[in-house]
């Protein structure tokens, strides 16, 4: 329904709202000067004020102005309804008007989407096309003090940490948000004193959205029974949070660049010796800045992803793979951390090198290094060593015998260290939860037709140390 109800109502209230959202363009540096601005036009009060308000400062700020309305398919006449109003809304100002409709929901059922994300995904991709299509060098959103605070809200009861309580970002790209230090009876009191024309939409009635029930419901009870500034206290927290989390982001910009070993097309890998001393926080965001980079967003990646593999990290010191939502493999392997989209991850080739006993052996093929050296007989048991370790000792027959590495083969067997009997690597590794392409990539010792250690996983009873007054073979292993 359109709401067109002249109030008495003070030309002060207009010029208090200008200069309002004159001060946040010129803080937040939303305007240069000389731009083309495309305004997400919905129709809505906050989207109507909006094009108002920058029509009035379109002098001022030299810029010119597009409208661009997406047709959800999800509101039936009342979205066809929405659209006609627009481009009406666009034919009185004299402004260029862009229009479109997507169908939604079937974009939700093939992507697996709440209906917010997917409206919200397809709208922004629309908006950008529009953009690049005109253009336009900005992207005005009508979102308000009440948006932010809905948002700082619903991000905390589902936790979330600075990022997230900075809110809805008031320049993010070619996004900006001139309104959103303004109050929404505001930008009603501004329609209904001019008698500007503005669509209610029926969904914001919805109670099965949660940002529906935390403005009509939550809020409203908070105002008046906790803060009756809570809409200023929220939008308080995400500017704090923002300064705060600004600063750790520049810390993270420059942390990326020296912890980074090797990058490319979906996949970056971090070197955990740089890594693991840096502060919880850093590593934190590092992490979420390499999923990112790689996948192009963190949708459905939460605080217990990131903590698993921190954990993983802290305490495993044999290989180990997470599988991610949205195909994102994370591999933990001899000194580093691979961040992977599943069709990026590497493809070992095969390889087989002798060990030089004493010496060094470089095994390019998966960035690894052997050092092997002979040591004097001593009290030490090599049984006190974590098998799952980079650093074992072997019985010192075997510099007689020779020792080799590769990757796996077809049919590999070993007996596992203090178990009878054998078992396949195969079946090994599976158990290990190994992921199928990073088997290959797993040094594999072999001394004649025995395979002595598997790794960063498990040793064989083969080459155990039988007598460590004759002294042994120290093998280590590190990352190029």
């Amino acid at each position: 329904m359109a709401s067109n109800i002249p109030l008495p109502f003070p030309f002060k209230q207009m010029k208090d709202i200008v200069t309002q959202v004159r001060e946040t363009i010129r803080r937040e540096k939303l305007l240069t000067g000389g731009e083309k601005v495309l305004v997400a036009l919905s129709g809505g009060a906050d989207s109507i004020a909006l094009l108002n308000l920058l029509n009035t400062l379109s002098g001022e700020f030299n810029i010119s102005l597009a409208i661009a309305h997406l047709n959800h398919s999800i509101r039936g006449d009342e979205a066809d309804r929405d659209e006609e109003f627009v481009k009406r809304v666009g034919g009185q100002m004299g402004v260029e008007t862009f229009t479109d409709k997507i169908d939604v929901p079937k974009y939700q059922n093939e992507h697996g989407l709440s209906v917010e994300t997917a409206a919200r995904e397809v709208r922004y991709k629309f908006l950008q096309r529009i953009a690049k299509k005109i253009g336009a060098g900005r992207i005005a959103t009508g979102h308000s003090a009440e948006d932010q605070a809905e948002t700082v809200l619903m991000r905390l009861l589902r936790g979330s940490g600075a990022g997230g309580l900075s809110g809805i970002p008031v320049v993010r790209g070619k996004i900006i948000r001139p309104l959103i230090d303004v109050r929404r009876h505001q930008i009603i009191e501004l329609l209904r004193g001019q008698g500007i024309e503005y669509i209610d939409d029926s969904t914001n009635l919805d109670l099965s959205m949660t940002r529906n029930r935390l403005r009509h419901d939550l809020i409203p009870k908070l105002i008046q029974d906790y803060n009756p500034n809570i809409v200023e206290t929220l939008n308080s927290t995400a500017s704090l949070s923002r300064g705060e989390d600004d600063y750790l982001e520049t810390i993270v910009s420059e942390e990326i660049k020296r912890v980074t070993q090797a990058e490319g097309a979906g996949f970056v890998e971090f070197n955990l010796a740089s890594f693991t001393p840096l502060h919880i926080a850093i590593r934190r965001r590092l992490i979420r800045r390499g999923i990112e980079d790689v996948r192009g967003s963190l949708l459905g990646i939460g605080y217990s992803h990131i903590e698993e593999i921190l954990t993983l990290i802290d305490w495993s010191d044999s290989p180990k793979s997470i599988d991610l939502p949205a195909d994102i493999i994370i591999h933990i392997r001899y000194g580093r951390m691979g961040i992977y989209a599943r069709e990026s991850l590497p493809a070992y080739p095969g390889f087989e090198k002798e060990i030089q006993i004493p010496g060094e052996t470089i095994i390019p093929e998966i960035g690894l290094k052997v050092s092997a050296e002979i040591i004097s007989g001593g009290t030490s048991s090599p049984l006190d060593n974590d098998e799952r370790g980079l650093e074992q000792i072997f019985d010192i027959g075997l510099a007689e015998k020779g020792l080799t590495v590769r990757n796996r083969r077809d049919g590999d067997r070993f007996s596992p260290n203090g178990i009878v009997g054998s078992k396949k690597i195969k079946d090994f590794l599976i158990d290990k939860k190994v992921c199928r392409e990073e088997r290959n990539g797993i040094p594999i010792f072999v001394s004649g037709k025995d395979i002595v250690w598997i790794a960063g996983y498990r040793r064989s009873s083969v080459g155990v140390v039988k007598d460590i007054e004759k002294g042994g073979i120290r093998l280590r292993i590190t990352p190029l």
